[in-house]
């Protein structure tokens, strides 16, 4: 295959009545500056600015990933979305795509936020799942191929085969979702997305193509290694799939922590990393606000595009908007150049192995501060100490919660133990020089 580009975007969640209503708003903000509010979701102009930036940037990708999570956090007292305006924000944002993009196949999934009630995506036929079918259809995304739509329409999954050769499917990992109560019984398997994954990957290794998987929620720990993504259930048996046809997977995609970061899966002997999951920063600069009054730390809108060969992802440029500048009226403020991951980390492309050496180099501290400005999608990052660097990195190198708790332990254990071996030297020094100097 000949080598070409892809874009991925995630999270736009966008919320059409910021200004009147602030129903996405964490905080009670007193006015919304023309970019928004980074304590709310996005505004049309972010939106139309993220949009009119890829085009500029790169009008013709192979592709477009969309995964997910269109419309806004209800978050405001009393705020409670409908199935009519659920419709409506995926649609006003699919035609804006399409008319950026006419000639490029978007392969795109809904996330937890795009259905009403949140988080309790089904595995059925339903109002949202249908109207939405209809709208991505119209546009082309499906081919025109009734049995995409009808799957879509069913399950909320599809896949498609792009001219390239590459299989792309955009699952519902929303099932899997640990706050979807829909399964908290936990069926084996949700719409039969697990047995039509397997089909499709043993076609792929059976016919020598590869395959991309695109999908909302991830799977493993967020990011700071003290929560898990998905059901254990379901978590394992992904997991499981993506070890057994590691070799056809060009890569995983998903959005859903509204941050860029990136997920390496193991061997079963954890020797070796086969595959890499890439996850997309949000378009909205949204903060969460914990009951206990934290803050999630301040990030930019971001979006990468992806460079690959047909047979693995060969890189990826990420950009980023400076909401703050621009909301406080400097002038020029454009979506910019972020990084590059072969030139910010070290390494000659983004395979397997390369990205191990880069989780090994954020891990280390060797690459942290890289990874921070991607992270958070901005040049300039806060310091991160030993808590910092445990979540992060353990959100990297592990897929269960009991692996992420031992691996954060073990960094901070080892973190304590150097400042008490420096405490100690320095006393020694001190007491040196006080005797013997």
């Amino acid at each position: 295959m000949e080598e070409g580009k892809f874009w991925h975007i995630s999270d736009f969640h966008y919320d059409p009545l910021l200004k009147v209503e602030k129903r996405s708003c964490v905080l009670d903000v007193k006015s919304i500056l023309p970019w928004g509010s980074e304590y709310c979701d996005s505004n049309l102009q972010l939106v139309k600015s993220a949009l009119d930036a890829m085009k500029r940037i790169e009008s013709q990708p192979d592709f477009i990933l969309w995964t997910g999570d269109t419309a806004l956090h209800y978050w405001k007292e009393g705020s409670v979305g409908t199935k009519e305006e659920i419709v409506d924000i995926v649609t006003v944002l699919s035609e804006m795509m399409n008319e950026a993009f006419p000639d490029v196949p978007v392969i795109s999934s809904l996330g937890n936020h795009d259905y009403v009630p949140d988080n309790q995506l089904p595995a059925a036929v339903n109002e949202i799942y249908t109207n939405i079918s209809n709208v991505w259809n119209r546009l082309g995304w499906f081919d025109g191929e009734i049995s995409k739509r009808e799957s879509f329409r069913q399950y909320g999954y599809y896949t498609v085969r792009l001219s390239s050769g590459l299989v792309a499917t955009a699952l519902n990992t929303n099932f899997y979702y640990l706050g979807n109560k829909v399964y908290e019984s936990l069926p084996d398997d949700p719409g039969q997305q697990f047995a039509m994954l397997e089909d499709l990957l043993q076609f792929a290794r059976t016919n020598s193509t590869k395959v991309l998987i695109s999908a909302h929620v991830p799977f493993g720990v967020g990011a700071k290694g003290d929560y898990i993504h998905m059901y254990k259930k379901y978590n394992e048996q992904f997991v499981s799939l993506v070890r057994e046809y590691h070799d056809v997977i060009i890569g995983l995609f998903f959005g859903h922590e509204h941050n860029a970061a990136v997920k390496v899966l193991f061997d079963e002997d954890d020797k070796e990393v086969v595959s890499v999951a890439y996850l997309c920063p949000s378009i909205t600069p949204w903060r969460y606000i914990a009951p206990d009054g934290v803050e999630s730390p301040y990030h930019n809108p971001s979006v990468l595009l992806y460079e690959y060969d047909g047979n693995q992802i060969m890189d990826y440029t990420q950009y980023y908007f400076d909401l703050r500048e621009a909301n406080a009226g400097k002038k020029n403020v454009t979506w910019s150049y972020l990084l590059r991951l072969t030139e910010a980390f070290g390494v000659r492309d983004a395979s397997p192995p390369s990205m191990q050496k880069v989780a090994e180099s954020i891990r280390d501290d060797k690459k942290l501060s890289e990874y921070l400005q991607s992270y958070y999608c901005k040049k300039d990052v806060e310091s991160c100490d030993d808590d910092c660097r445990a979540g992060l990195s353990c959100a990297i190198f592990e897929v269960s919660q009991t692996g992420a708790k031992a691996c954060v332990a073990a960094i901070t254990s080892k973190g304590q133990h150097l400042r008490f071996d420096l405490t100690l030297l320095w006393i020694t020094a001190l007491l040196y020089i006080a005797y013997c100097g």
